[in-house]
């Protein structure tokens, strides 16, 4: 797990989605991830459902990240990463935190609104992610 997130190359696999209430949804990881790239993002959430504004029932936004940080526990197997993601609906400050198994949690902020979207699921290198991008919102 240290390995792929030091790559900075990964994707989140959400399998639930929450909100700051603790209201939790089972959601398809395909459609609902956050991908990083190095310096890039995309955040999606979808639906098997409906159509959405990104044509897989919800909203993909993506954009450069700035402020990026990588921490471990005193052990190194759990680990925090932080950055903003500069995107055409604003920033969006993203927490996330894994486990030495890969299992994770991230904390998606909208910088301007304060909505908050709590994603759970694995994190996979890219390589190995099953995930479908949308189409870019807006």
């Amino acid at each position: 797990t240290k390995a792929t997130l030091d790559s900075k190359q990964f994707v989140l696999e959400a399998t639930q989605i929450g909100n700051r209430q603790g209201l939790q949804i089972p959601v398809s990881s395909t459609l609902n991830f956050i991908s990083l790239d190095t310096t890039f993002c995309v955040i999606q959430l979808g639906s098997n459902s409906s159509l959405g504004a990104n044509g897989v029932g919800g909203v993909t936004v993506e954009g450069p990240i700035s402020q990026y940080t990588f921490t471990s526990n005193k052990n190194g197997d759990n680990f925090t990463i932080e950055y903003y993601v500069n995107t055409q609906l604003g920033t969006f400050d993203v927490v996330m935190f894994v486990d030495a198994y890969g299992n994770a949690q991230a904390d998606v902020t909208q910088s301007t609104t304060g909505i908050q979207r709590r994603y759970f699921g694995q994190v996979v290198p890219i390589s190995q992610s099953r995930v479908f991008k949308g189409q870019r919102t807006y």
